[in-house]
């Protein structure tokens, strides 16, 4: 076996339980001087926390490949990694982030408008997510912010009537990006479904509750039931442990 002395022990228990965030930190922490040096190679810089989300999110998919056979942990991520020049060329297209909250915030207003006309009332800061597929924690951090929001740097904005397909376009940082596909991709299949269709991910548009029980013929409750699970994974703070942030 290749694999270096003082990972054996983390490696071992990570490979036990790959979706566990406590196990994923413990094996992130022991990798990423190796990950940081990868970004340095790219000609990124490891203090760049969108970047190193990125990296991160690509080693610890690596790492789910890695066989301990065939080569050192430090060799394979290396190799593995040399396409990480393309994110950082990639990086430089970052919306900012005062543009990034005006479009959130325009969205947000738009639901408010379209949803206060079809119920009747104001609506709860759930179903403005459930009707733009932006995370709850972004709805609320959003709206808490006053001050004028600029016409001209939304309308400048290359978003077309894209807005509503998915958060990230709305704005939302790369690492939540990240986090979201991490969360995805430790769910069962039920609950993979009713998180694409919630965020609208992977092409699949965003629905509200009653059309994603109708297009996975379950009941309304069912889906609420889904929707808390998922809401509580994309909420967990050991996200923060995964991506550096």
């Amino acid at each position: 076996m290749m694999l270096e002395p003082e990972l054996q022990d983390v490696y071992a228990q990570w490979k036990s339980d790959w979706n566990s965030p406590e196990n994923n930190a413990a094996l992130l922490k022991k990798i990423q001087p190796w990950i940081d040096h990868a970004i340095l190679a790219a000609g990124g810089s490891p203090s760049n926390q969108v970047l190193r989300a990125k990296a991160n999110m690509m080693a610890m998919a690596y790492m789910r490949k890695y066989d301990p056979e065939a080569s050192n942990v430090k060799n394979y991520l290396y190799g593995q990694m040399r396409g990480l020049h393309r994110v950082v060329g990639a990086e430089q297209n970052i919306i900012q982030i005062p543009e990034r909250m005006a479009l959130g915030q325009k969205a947000i207003a738009e639901a408010e408008k379209e949803l206060t006309d079809e119920l009747g009332r104001f609506p709860s800061m759930m179903e403005i997510a459930d009707r733009t597929g932006i995370p709850l924690k972004n709805i609320q951090k959003w709206t808490s912010f006053g001050g004028p929001i600029y016409e001209s740097s939304i309308n400048n904005s290359d978003t077309g009537n894209s807005m509503y397909l998915h958060g990230n376009i709305l704005g939302e940082d790369k690492a939540e990006a990240a986090w979201q596909e991490y969360v995805y991709d430790s769910l069962p299949d039920r609950q993979k479904a009713v998180m694409e269709r919630m965020l609208g991910m992977h092409g699949q548009p965003v629905m509200t509750p009653s059309e994603i029980a109708q297009s996975l013929k379950i009941s309304q409750a069912a889906v609420s039931q889904h929707k808390k699970k998922i809401y509580d994974q994309l909420n967990d703070d050991s996200r923060y442990d995964l991506f550096g942030g």
